[in-house]
């Protein structure tokens, strides 16, 4: 008897140290995940060979940003400089905005009029585009449009724009608006007046609406989820991402029915402000020639 007590104690003090060594390595995680991660900023690159954009074309350099969340835990206004400044290092031919410039409930907001101006200083040769996410429309008005436009930025809210890289050349840029600005995104209407065959790049915030984009688009770009905040080494199938989207569409490049999808995983937080092996993100995509 005194034995199997002795056993039984002996289980119960490992499976206590066990419990133990958990609960430290959880507090560790997670004291990295939101103290530390989510101010570590990465510029990551990616290549897409386009059937549409000629060969004898020069690469398209192209930034994106995306949830910023100015105002949310390691996205101070400084941090929204440093940001710029690594931009315009990258010397990119084009920047795409692609929405949540602001943040809400737990945090602090920061004005548009200061956000804008910075991000007006964001250069690129054929300029500098964007959409608004749904975060950019809680402040009930049309302040962070006005305030980016205000700085330079272009707003595409279901409205396309062209850019001529060189004579006789051209390609287009299409932003989708978001629902939460009670208008539907609508490619349709925005990509009236493009010619067939023309490449056509499409911005939206939230990637599930990748959906309504034809086959045609040369390829699409979208934030939103976050980068789905983890990223569990062969666990790619664990993505914590909004409820409105899917989370095959969580991060990077994605085929969804012969259409080209990037998803940044963006840079702010919009609540929890936990990054897990997934660092913030200025993306560098390179669009070239198919072979």
């Amino acid at each position: 008897m005194q034995l199997i007590v002795e056993l039984i104690a002996a289980i119960f003090g490992l499976v206590g140290k066990l419990i133990f060594a958990i609960a430290v390595m959880a507090i560790v995680f997670l004291s990295w995940g939101i103290g530390v991660e989510p101010g570590l900023l990465r510029v990551t690159a990616t290549e897409i060979a386009a059937p549409n954009w000629e060969t004898y074309w020069s690469p398209l350099r192209i930034a994106i940003l995306s949830d910023l969340h100015v105002g949310a835990p390691h996205i101070d206004v400084e941090h929204l400089e440093f940001i710029v400044e690594t931009v315009n290092a990258q010397e990119p031919d084009l920047v795409l905005l692609l929405g949540d410039y602001m943040v809400d409930g737990y945090y602090e907001a920061v004005p548009p009029t200061t956000i804008a101006p910075i991000l007006g200083r964001l250069s690129a040769r054929h300029g500098v585009f964007a959409v608004l996410g749904e975060h950019d429309w809680r402040t009930g008005d049309t302040s962070v449009q006005d305030a980016l436009q205000a700085a330079g930025i272009k707003v595409l809210r279901n409205q396309a724009a062209a850019v001529r890289p060189a004579k006789n050349r051209r390609f287009w840029i299409v932003g989708l608006t978001d629902p939460a600005s009670r208008e539907e995104p609508n490619f349709g209407k925005a990509g009236r007046g493009i010619r067939r065959g023309e490449p056509v790049f499409v911005m939206m915030h939230n990637p599930v609406h990748i959906h309504s984009i034809p086959n045609t688009v040369t390829a699409s770009f979208a934030g939103h989820t976050h980068g789905g905040l983890i990223n569990v080494p062969y666990a790619d199938h664990v993505k914590l991402v909004p409820a409105d989207t899917n989370p095959l569409f969580a991060r990077g490049l994605v085929q969804v029915g012969g259409k080209t999808l990037f998803v940044s995983s963006g840079i702010g937080s919009s609540s929890i402000p936990l990054r897990m092996n997934l660092r913030p993100e200025i993306a560098m995509v390179t669009i070239r020639g198919a072979q």
